[in-house]
């Protein structure tokens, strides 16, 4: 039952694309579950890295954008 609730919360913070939902999921160990408990579990992490990938993209493109507002707005 707890693994299905963490698969669950899992699901919703993927779902809304919730970066600290996400990291609060990880900050304990993954709970014991079924091995098809288990692959979803491999599945929806491989998805949560690579939504977190993306974001850390997107934010690292805004900061270099920021920079150079920054830069022009000096001269």
């Amino acid at each position: 039952k707890i693994m299905k609730t963490w698969l669950n919360n899992l699901k919703v913070a993927l779902a809304e694309e919730n970066e600290t939902a996400l990291a609060q999921l990880f900050e304990k160990k993954i709970p014991n579950g079924t091995i098809e408990e288990l692959k979803q579990a491999e599945i929806l992490t491989n998805e949560a890295l690579s939504l977190m990938e993306t974001k850390k993209n997107q934010l690292a493109e805004n900061i270099k954008k920021l920079k150079l507002a920054q830069e022009f707005l000096k001269a």
